[in-house]
């Protein structure tokens, strides 16, 4: 049949895609100490998107596209469900929530505070001593830090951590929360980040 008088069809128009946020792992951490988390989103339409804790206690905050976690030294412990809604300005919203297991503040003391590794990376060891016999968080958040030890022990124990090389020129620095403390590690730079480039080189000529 004919038909030029139907409406005319836009191929390019789709419905908006809400955004999603990727799995957060269940959590640890001791009360007093503070602690951050990268919320991993995607949105087929990038959108901006906002941010909001639906569900949680009041010492958890959306800030930007990081969780802020910072629950005082008086926080009542146990596990606590957490939402979170990320949406976009057309109406989409996408959900996920994690468990949060927040230990009884933990008096503890660690061998050392800080250390310091070459570029070629290595391995460490931090010891921990406990007033009383208390449980405590391993926490860290770096794509070249690795905890090679359990992430909740009660009493004293350790801490084992791993360093990735390091190829690129800058100093770096990463923290591990121990507990409330922190232990900061250091990572000189390379003196080969130009190896790279000259590799490059070779292959286009």
């Amino acid at each position: 049949g004919d038909n030029s008088d139907a409406a005319p069809q836009d191929y390019n128009r789709h419905s908006n895609y809400a955004p999603q946020i990727d799995i957060i792992p269940d959590q640890a951490i001791n009360a007093g100490a503070t602690m951050s988390i990268d919320i991993s989103y995607n949105d087929a339409d990038n959108d901006v998107v906002l941010f909001k804790i639906v569900i949680g206690p009041s010492f958890i905050t959306a800030i930007g596209s990081k969780l802020a976690i910072s629950p005082p030294i008086n926080s009542t412990p146990g596990n606590y469900n957490i939402l979170i809604q990320v949406s976009d300005s057309l109406g989409g919203n996408g959900y996920q929530q994690f468990t949060l297991a927040l230990l009884e503040s933990c008096d503890l003391s660690i061998g050392n505070h800080s250390a310091t590794f070459s570029a070629d990376g290595g391995s460490g060891i931090i010891n921990i001593s406990t007033i009383n016999n208390c449980t405590w968080a391993v926490i860290e958040n770096s794509s070249w830090l690795s905890i090679n030890s359990e992430l909740l022990v009660t009493g004293n124990g350790i801490v084992a951590y791993q360093v990735e090389p390091n190829y690129s020129n800058n100093e770096r620095t990463e923290k591990i929360l121990i507990g409330s403390k922190e232990f900061v590690v250091t990572q000189e730079a390379s003196d080969f980040s130009f190896l790279p480039a000259i590799f490059e080189l070779l292959l286009i000529n």
